[in-house]
């Protein structure tokens, strides 16, 4: 343990990172500009958790608590943080093929992670956020899509995801969406049950933070009743 100047009395114990997966995967991988990720390690923040805040212009805050996380030096949106668990999302401003991502704790810096850039590689939320099983699906009514309540066959369901890359209008770093959909520059694909789906809509969920997008799809008849997550084998 490290005795650090300023963090009061007693000896601290520096923030260490034990994994950085996609947030909604649950997948380690290279990171795209505005995606949702989960870091786990150990002291990395307040033993008591706490959730995202606005700042005075309406953008979420990017420290907690105490808590910064860094890439390449720019501070990200805080979305959760807790002693061995921070959810973050990686800034729009991220370039390159490399970026170096570090956590802070009341100024106690971790070693810093060097972690492939991709344009962008989507990871599908699940019901309990595992990411795998049950996706976090809405059928066509707005109710949860599950084995007990199957959307219809050829109704169009609703599928939550990140890790979209950049986006038209370009998206903006801890902001939260409104009416305007942010489109993925990249095109967007589709399956289900191997078949592909009709994308009736992809873009930025509205009011929610930039990084978390949802693609409506109308579901073909061939396909079964359930939406399972495609995260992992």
């Amino acid at each position: 343990m490290t005795n650090i100047t300023g963090l009061g009395a007693g000896l601290y114990q520096p923030p260490v990172i034990g994994s950085i997966v996609n947030g909604a995967s649950e997948v380690p991988s290279a990171v795209s500009p505005g995606e949702i990720l989960t870091l786990h390690g150990a002291d990395f923040g307040p033993p008591v958790p706490a959730g995202l805040t606005l700042d005075a212009s309406g953008k979420v805050n990017t420290t907690v608590d105490g808590v910064l996380v860094l890439f390449d030096g720019k501070p990200a949106p805080l979305l959760y943080a807790s002693a061995n668990q921070i959810n973050t999302i990686v800034p729009y401003e991220v370039t390159g093929n490399l970026t170096q991502i570090e956590v802070q704790n009341n100024g106690g810096p971790t070693i810093a992670w060097g972690v492939p850039v991709a344009p962008s590689a989507p990871g599908i939320f699940t019901g309990d956020s595992t990411g795998i099983g049950q996706a976090a699906v809405l059928n066509q009514d707005g109710s949860v899509n599950s084995a007990s309540n199957p959307a219809a066959r050829g109704s169009v369901i609703q599928i939550f995801a990140t890790r979209e890359g950049v986006t038209v209008p370009a998206g903006v770093t801890a902001s939260i969406t409104g009416s305007e959909v942010k489109t993925p520059v990249l095109p967007v694909d589709l399956t289900i049950g191997g078949l592909d789906a009709q994308l009736t809509f992809k873009g930025s969920a509205p009011h929610s933070v930039a990084g978390f997008v949802s693609s409506e799809c109308r579901r073909a008849y061939e396909c079964d009743a359930r939406a399972r997550g495609s995260n992992r084998a």
